[in-house]
């Protein structure tokens, strides 16, 4: 196995770990695997082995700088790297882009208390996509004043611009 990344920012820390079987196995080919002591989970912390680094590499160049009033979950149109997602049974929609464990979901907009969540999939494609997940007993989760209003799902719910 091979560990590539790790968030100690969770309740339980893990490992990002790449698989020997390929992209269609786990996360698009990588698992998370909880970080523990002693052994370590599945003995990787046994015999450890990993590489020296040289000199540092050059800097990297700033990205693009964002459009104003524009970001995450915004209401439709969308930007040319989102998507304008309707939910089956849920009103309004969204814009959002795809995530996985190397590309996370970005935070919230200020002012919103709902969970910035990789928790959509498409049934076909089977990409993620990222979503607020929110309480659908509260009335003020998303941005009710604005039109961004969480609607229940099963036993959650999700922000989306009625």
């Amino acid at each position: 196995m091979l560990v590539v990344g790790y968030d100690n920012t969770y309740t339980t820390p893990y490992w990002t770990v790449k698989n020997s079987w390929g992209a269609t196995w786990g996360e698009e080919g990588y698992i998370r695997m909880a970080q523990t002591t002693g052994k370590g989970m599945c003995g990787m912390l046994e015999q450890p082995s990993y590489p020296l680094a040289g000199t540092p590499g050059p800097t990297p160049k700033p990205g693009p700088t964002p459009t104003p009033g524009s970001g995450p979950y915004e209401k439709p149109p969308c930007a040319s790297d989102e998507m304008d997602v309707q939910i089956s049974g849920v009103d309004g929609s969204f814009c959002t882009k795809k995530c996985n464990i190397f590309n996370p979901c970005d935070a919230a907009p200020s002012g919103v208390t709902a969970q910035a969540q990789c928790a959509l999939e498409d049934a076909s494609t089977h990409m993620k996509y990222c979503a607020l997940i929110c309480d659908p007993d509260s009335s003020s989760a998303c941005n009710p004043s604005a039109g961004f209003t969480c609607k229940s799902i099963q036993t959650v719910g999700v922000c989306t611009w009625d």
